[in-house]
């Protein structure tokens, strides 16, 4: 696929463990939105870093209507709230084009959420735990009756994936 910017070709790079294409020239990052998804869960890099590449990265949002890389239909503008940029999206083929820090300014807003940080610091917590203090946690987690709200379910769930997934040992 090319560019919707610059007409070159897409070259295949990771961005938060995630495959993407970017454009080599103006930086820009086409993603498939599901992977969009993906990148907001991982906590691949800490606050400080996802600053640092906003800084270091050129700021100019396209402005212009662009095309699909893939269907060549028209993306529509979707206004990101709070940032002031613009992203770009193909319903159709479920493609999101990125202009250069942009992905790194979405995932700011993410990380940077109460939901987010109280997370993050639990985990922080969970992953200084001693092997008996992991496993009294995770006899009384599995105890629970009540499921609780949404976003408690959801940190329960991401509390079980990690400690079974041996991020922490």
């Amino acid at each position: 696929m090319k560019c919707p910017v610059c007409d070159l070709r897409l070259s295949r790079v990771t961005y938060a463990r995630t495959n993407v294409q970017q454009c080599t020239d103006c930086l820009g990052l086409l993603l498939p939105n599901h992977r969009v998804k993906t990148i907001e869960r991982r906590v691949d890099k800490e606050l400080e870093q996802l600053r640092e590449e906003i800084r270091g990265t050129p700021n100019h949002d396209t402005l212009a209507v662009l095309r699909c890389p893939q269907c060549q239909a028209r993306m529509t503008k979707i206004e990101v709230k709070d940032f002031g940029f613009q992203l770009d999206e193909c319903d159709p083929c479920q493609l999101t084009w990125f202009d250069p820090r942009e992905l790194a300014l979405l995932q700011l807003a993410f990380e940077s959420r109460p939901q987010r940080l109280e997370l993050n610091a639990m985990r922080e917590r969970l992953k200084n735990m001693t092997a008996t203090e992991r496993a009294e946690y995770e006899r009384r987690l599995s105890k629970l009756k009540d499921r609780g709200s949404p976003f408690q379910q959801a940190v329960r769930g991401a509390t079980l994936d990690l400690l079974r997934s041996g991020i922490f040992f």
